[in-house]
């Protein structure tokens, strides 16, 4: 994979029209991870947001569209490449705009995605 803001999986019947609000987020190891909050399909720039619910209390993640795996929209489900852990360690959603935090965020999970 060449670019970890692409998203991979685009659902078949509705290319890049998905929302995927409110979306179930399950990790690779089949634990929910959350809702999805926002989705961001812009060129170069996409990414949802998960609100982690209780088990990260008040914690939400940004993850770059590289590390969903599948979208199902029948059964409302996103499914990602990273565990729960990876996704619990991943930092905090902060101020997109800044530099250093796009930074931190393309340092964890650019492992993960190919090496970014």
């Amino acid at each position: 994979m060449s670019d970890m803001w692409a998203y991979r999986t685009i659902d078949r019947d509705r290319p890049g029209e998905a929302d995927l609000t409110g979306i179930k987020v399950v990790s690779s190891d089949g634990h929910q991870a959350g809702r999805v909050v926002e989705t961001v399909r812009e060129r170069g720039s996409g990414w949802i947001v998960i609100d982690t619910g209780r088990w990260i209390v008040g914690r939400k993640r940004l993850v770059p569209a590289g590390a969903i795996g599948a979208i199902d929209l029948e059964h409302r489900t996103v499914q990602l490449i990273m565990t729960k852990d990876e996704i619990k360690r991943a930092t905090d959603d902060e101020d997109r705009r800044d530099e250093t935090y796009v930074g931190q965020v393309a340092g964890y999970f650019g492992p993960m995605l190919g090496g970014f």
